[in-house]
């Protein structure tokens, strides 16, 4: 695994943990913040897909692009119906 890669997933379990608020003043409330999650694991998994036997984190990847692309309709759905 990546440097990279391995940051990114230190930052997801610090997010799943309710520290990233505290920690970078970020709203995991938001569908703003979810949006640039997605923005970075785009990043990842085109970076990923230049390297050679990266299919196990590419599919990882893509797993949690799928995850965090549900949670933000969802939210966006969810924000709609509020206002």
């Amino acid at each position: 695994m990546n440097g990279y890669l391995r940051i990114l997933l230190i930052i997801l379990s610090i997010w799943r943990n309710g520290e990233v608020k505290y920690r970078w003043n970020v709203d995991p409330t938001d569908p703003i913040t979810i949006l640039r999650l997605i923005s970075e694991l785009e990043g990842v998994w085109n970076f990923l897909d230049c390297l050679d036997d990266a299919e196990d984190e590419l599919q990882y990847i893509a797993g949690l692009k799928k995850k965090y692309y549900s949670l933000y309709f969802k939210m966006m759905r969810e924000q709609k119906n509020i206002a």
